[in-house]
């Protein structure tokens, strides 16, 4: 058991999941938004301090797991021109611009979670409307 435990807290961050939020109508068109949660462990080397630094440090680097994940989501996400946003990203510095604003805007999705060794499971939600979605749309820059 403590062996197990040990191992457990070793790992910066445990399993992370992804899956867009269901959108409403059939087709091509993109999803509304898309949800991606995270699930942190706090590190072996933050066990000797304070659990709420060990929290709040966990819960940062959770939130940058979610935040990644959502960006390759979003960069998987159909262009209406044709190909992914990845590809465009690569050439349209706007859109690029569109896909950083719109992780900035991410909200929580849902309430925060935290376990009694330190670790903590979040959820974010990044909206696909306004410039990002004007973009999905027309295939390229906003």
């Amino acid at each position: 058991m403590r062996l197990l435990l040990r191992a457990a807290l070793r790992a910066p961050l445990a399993a992370a999941l992804l899956h867009p939020a269901p959108s409403p109508g059939a087709g091509s068109a993109p999803p509304a938004s898309v949800r991606c949660a995270a699930t942190g462990a706090p590190s072996l080397r933050d066990a000797a301090s304070n659990l709420s630094v060990v929290r709040a440090a966990t819960r940062r680097a959770a939130r940058r797991e979610a935040l990644r994940r959502c960006r390759a989501a979003v960069a998987a996400l159909p262009l209406a021109a044709g190909g992914t946003v990845g590809e465009g990203l690569k050439r349209d510095r706007a859109l690029a611009g569109a896909v950083d604003a719109a992780l900035h805007g991410a909200r929580l999705a849902s309430a925060l979670r935290y376990f009694a060794d330190g670790g903590v499971a979040l959820e974010y939600e990044v909206r696909l409307d306004g410039a990002l979605g004007q973009a999905l749309a027309r295939g390229g820059a906003p």
